[in-house]
């Protein structure tokens, strides 16, 4: 930003100096930049206070880009509380507190929640609830169902780590 201020005094430099021009005009371009940038500041504030960037992050064409992460990080915590003996429930309640996301956080929350009241019967569900589709979804089905939701939740880590990497 400060090259960018020093740039943008510079088109107007020989004019001012000529006296074609009076000396405020040096500042019009960093103004302008300032102001964008104060701007950007203030709406990215607002953006996050109210979890309106957390939504549209997962929503195309930002959801290409951030799911894969979100869900690499979910799967990670969900198969190290599974691991650990937690159960459902309170690994979904865990991978909720671990989410970067303020929007999937909450749904992980309530999908917690209904698999404690017996509303959703399994982790695939819950997880289908909160957004997670595709082959990510097909490898923890796939887990749960023989008997190995670790592995499986250790695969779609992997898959969903890879595509953010890519991505």
């Amino acid at each position: 930003l400060v090259l960018m201020h020093a740039a943008l005094i510079v088109p107007a430099l020989p004019w001012v100096v000529a006296g074609t021009l009076p000396a405020w005009a040096l500042l019009a371009g960093p103004l302008a930049l300032w102001t964008a940038v104060a701007v950007a500041v203030a709406a990215t504030r607002a953006g996050a206070a109210s979890g309106l960037l957390g939504r549209l992050a997962l929503r195309p064409p930002l959801a290409a880009l951030v799911r894969p992460a979100l869900v690499a990080d979910a799967a990670a915590v969900l198969g190290a509380a599974l691991s650990a003996g937690l159960l459902v429930p309170d690994a979904l309640a865990l991978a909720a507190g671990a989410c970067a996301n303020r929007s999937l956080a909450a749904r992980l929350a309530a999908a917690a929640a209904e698999v404690r009241a017996g509303r959703l019967p399994d982790l695939t569900a819950a997880l289908a609830t909160c957004g997670v589709s595709g082959e990510e979804l097909e490898l923890v089905r796939t887990g749960e169902r023989s008997g190995r939701l670790e592995e499986g939740l250790g695969q779609c880590r992997a898959l969903a780590a890879e595509r953010f990497a890519l991505g």
